[in-house]
């Protein structure tokens, strides 16, 4: 007689949801002991590989990819100027949209260049779901703060 009636097929994805479920815990717990910014790290760890229903192997070769084009977004962005544009000449005005439109250039070269990375690794559909992840990543965070500031 058997215990388990379930397919094979079914104890692998049984298996992998207690993987990712004990993951996901393991990082929430030791977000909680760090930095805020920790913690929205490890949930953008748990969101992401949930979300594109990473492996493990398909994490390891990710993250690093992934961390390194967030990295140089970052960088771009911290130089743009944040001045009040009602406030600087015409030509201020011309040099910092131009630069707005360098970094925007840029960063279009880095998403093509992450996708050109994860594709190599990870399968092409779920290195374009990246983009969109990101996406509602940022919106549910941004909500987030909305919600935490009312």
């Amino acid at each position: 007689m058997k215990i388990f009636s379930k397919t094979t097929s079914d104890m692998k994805q049984l298996r992998w949801i207690i993987l990712g479920s004990m993951m996901l815990m393991t990082t929430i717990l030791a977000a909680q002991k760090n930095a805020p910014g920790d913690r929205i790290d490890a949930y953008r760890i748990a969101f992401f590989t949930e979300k594109l229903q990473l492996t493990p192997e398909e994490s390891q070769v990710f993250w690093p990819i992934y961390n390194k084009y967030r990295d140089a977004t970052r960088q771009l962005r911290m130089p743009v100027r944040k001045q009040d544009l009602a406030l600087i000449s015409d030509t201020e005005a011309e040099e910092m949209i131009e630069e707005w439109f360098d970094n925007d250039a840029k960063e279009l070269e880095l998403k093509r260049k992450l996708y050109a990375d994860l594709k190599k690794s990870i399968s092409p559909r779920k290195a374009a779901m990246v983009f969109v992840v990101e996406r509602d990543f940022n919106a549910k965070l941004l909500q987030a703060v909305r919600n935490r500031n009312d």
